[in-house]
């Protein structure tokens, strides 16, 4: 097993359309729809957090940089985009080796991360000290896709926001 950090602009064109094949099985685009979106919204900045066994990506994890606001204030944050176990390798302690090291990461950063997700998977990052941020902490506001239309189901999630920040966040996710 093999753990990697790269920047988007670091990796390769093979390791991008591995990204996009396993990110295919998941999210049922095509591969060319995955590999544009990747070119269109992926920064050069960004980091790619890769898990490998044999060679092959297996798991893989999207932080974007990005910014947020707090009380008119620009809060860098990385945005816990992607992260994906290749499903015949799930429950068997890929998921958890992947966000032992995305938390290595997020704190090497020095910045706290958020994310987005069903209620039914809170509970899998609340075991990796990601905290729920109640629906009145925070604000998504250039990102309105189909199935954020159930926003009531929706949830945030941050690790290592320091608790200074009482009132509402507003994250720009683009």
């Amino acid at each position: 097993m093999q753990l990697i950090s790269k920047k988007t602009k670091n990796l390769t064109k093979q390791q991008k359309l591995s990204i996009c094949k396993l990110k295919n099985t998941y999210w049922h685009w095509t591969l060319k729809n995955q590999y544009q979106w990747f070119k269109e919204n992926v920064r050069a900045a960004d980091i790619n957090n890769i898990l490998k066994v044999k060679n092959k990506i297996v798991g893989y994890t999207l932080l974007r940089k990005r910014k947020a606001y707090h009380k008119k204030k620009i809060l860098r944050y990385l945005y816990f985009d992607t992260t994906i176990i290749k499903k015949s390798l799930r429950n068997k302690g890929y998921g958890e080796v992947l966000m032992h090291y995305n938390n290595k990461i997020i704190n090497r950063q020095r910045i706290h991360s958020f994310l987005t997700c069903p209620k039914k998977l809170t509970s899998f990052y609340s075991k990796y000290e990601w905290k729920i941020l109640s629906k009145n902490k925070f604000k998504i506001l250039d990102h309105n896709p189909i199935w954020f239309k159930k926003a009531v189901r929706l949830n945030g999630m941050v690790f290592k926001l320091d608790k200074k920040f009482k009132s509402k966040i507003n994250y720009y996710l683009n």
